[in-house]
């Protein structure tokens, strides 16, 4: 059908979402970014560690970082990570496997400035998030602990080079855990994704989108995200068990 024609192989955030479930988001005030999402064009970069600890970046199509914005003396940045968990999902008319996906943004105004998409392994994908923390002022975030999130986890906190470790970049997040004495509250890097915690993430994003659409930072015309963020945004519905996107992926929603 067309819809369906639309829906996997979207050119507007409306073909995007043609499909019967009921929007997560308020696709009125992502919708009116549409044009200035799609003027969001970023740079692939490759990052590599010299002496000292300096981070050198070069310009790379296959590097697995688009930079949106490089990073800016006396700025604080912020990034989370959401780690893939091996599962196919249909997009653009076959299977394909989730991607892990981090978005480091602008502490103060919200704005993403850089985002890695890809199919990773863990242990090179923490990696890969310590080069560009350290190289965006030290940024500090909250990985997934999901599935292989464990694993990133590990990698960041068992790299404890001179210039950085996972101990100076990953914030820790509470817990109740059930133990033989009974309920005890520990403290634990990153986060686990739940049916309890996922509606208060997603609570966290809706209240971030409503207030950049009435009093964005620089402009509340202009996208905080890039067009493919904000197509998988408009893609995600309210679901007889839950919520999910409609078609395709969601891992630049979570």
């Amino acid at each position: 059908s067309v819809a369906h024609l639309h829906q996997e192989h979207a050119t507007t955030l409306e073909e995007a979402f043609e499909g019967s479930g009921r929007p997560v988001f308020q696709l009125a005030i992502v919708n009116s970014w549409a044009k200035a999402a799609e003027e969001l064009r970023g740079t692939r970069y490759s990052l590599e560690v010299r002496a000292k600890g300096e981070i050198e970046f070069h310009a790379d199509r296959r590097g697995v970082w688009e930079v949106f914005e490089m990073p800016k003396e006396g700025e604080v940045y912020t990034f989370g990570c959401d780690v893939a968990s091996g599962h196919e999902r249909q997009s653009d008319g076959r299977k394909e496997a989730d991607f892990s996906v981090t978005i480091i943004g602008n502490a103060y105004t919200g704005k993403m400035v850089a985002k890695m998409r890809a199919h990773i392994f863990p242990n090179l994908y923490g990696w890969e998030i310590l080069k560009a923390a350290h190289w965006y002022n030290d940024a500090r975030g909250l990985p997934e602990i999901n599935n292989d999130g464990g694993t990133l986890v590990q990698t960041m906190l068992d790299t404890d080079a001179d210039w950085g470790s996972g101990h100076d970049c990953l914030l820790t997040t509470s817990r109740v855990t059930k133990t033989e004495a009974g309920p005890e509250l520990r403290k634990q890097y990153g986060y686990f994704t739940s049916k309890n915690s996922k509606p208060r993430l997603l609570k966290a994003l809706m209240d971030f989108l409503d207030e950049w659409g009435k009093h964005g930072k620089d402009d509340p015309r202009k996208s905080p995200f890039d067009l493919e963020t904000l197509q998988e945004i408009t893609r995600y519905v309210y679901k007889d068990r839950g919520t999910d996107a409609e078609r395709g992926h969601d891992d630049c929603v979570m």
